[in-house]
């Protein structure tokens, strides 16, 4: 479980979250909503401690990210992928490589490393591509590649940041399919910051709107989406200064 109480987060004197607090139960697919700029970004960043914060507490299983110390931090990263709209992969390594890199970090042997990957690889569709680089791939294949070295060290959770964004319609429905198939079949919980409300409305069981830093409204996503409220309207565009 994530429990997130009272979080403000400030690039100098302006607070980019302000009093945020939420609860991400375990096996959730949470979704963070909001226009750009509103902090769904930064709150992940701060879930894992990338970023630090000024106050308020981040609790995940027990463990306070904030008072962590750097090797704490170390073992807790351990337990949370990230996956990100660039996919961030290595050009120069081929997919073999960049999957096992989280791996042969923690100093893991050659044949656990060779069996894992393979493993992962079949999980995302890639079985095939082991031997080629990023620069071969399609958007969608690439993407895979990250969420399979997310994978990697067997977390308990994926922080998603708009993992979608720079795929085609079809291709992101694809990878949307992948990420609810990872969720059921190994209870992974993964909260999924997102612009794409029709991804987020397939896919999340609960969702956050985020309005100036705040937190608009949360709830159950069947519920938001059947009775769109202001916040929800305001993001899909449908109400007017008029």
């Amino acid at each position: 479980m994530i429990r997130i109480e009272h979080l403000t987060k400030k690039y100098g004197d302006e607070a980019v979250l302000n009093d945020i607090s939420l609860t991400i139960e375990p096996r959730d697919i949470y979704g963070v909503v909001g226009q750009s700029g509103v902090g769904k970004s930064t709150l992940l960043n701060c879930i894992n401690r990338l970023e630090e914060f000024e106050s308020g507490t981040i609790d995940v299983d027990g463990l306070r990210v904030e008072t962590l110390s750097r090797r704490e931090l170390r073992i807790f990263r351990k337990n949370v992928g990230m996956i990100f709209q660039d996919f961030s992969l290595i050009g120069r390594k081929n997919v073999f490589d960049n999957i096992a890199m989280p791996l042969e970090c923690w100093g893991y042997d050659r044949v656990k490393i060779k069996r894992r990957v393979e493993e992962l690889a079949e999980i995302v569709g890639l079985e095939e591509k082991l031997a080629v680089r990023p620069a071969e791939l399609s958007g969608g294949q690439k993407q895979r590649v990250a969420i399979a070295r997310a994978l990697t060290l067997n977390p308990s959770y994926l922080l998603s940041d708009e993992a979608t964004s720079a795929l085609d319609p079809k291709t992101a429905i694809s990878i949307v399919k992948l990420l609810q198939d990872i969720n059921h079949r190994y209870g992974i919980t993964i909260v999924l910051v997102s612009h794409q409300l029709d991804i987020v409305e397939s896919i999340c069981n609960r969702v956050c709107i985020l309005e100036q830093g705040r937190v608009a409204e949360e709830g159950m996503a069947e519920s938001l989406f059947d009775r769109p409220s202001i916040a929800l309207r305001s993001l899909k565009g449908e109400l007017t200064d008029a």
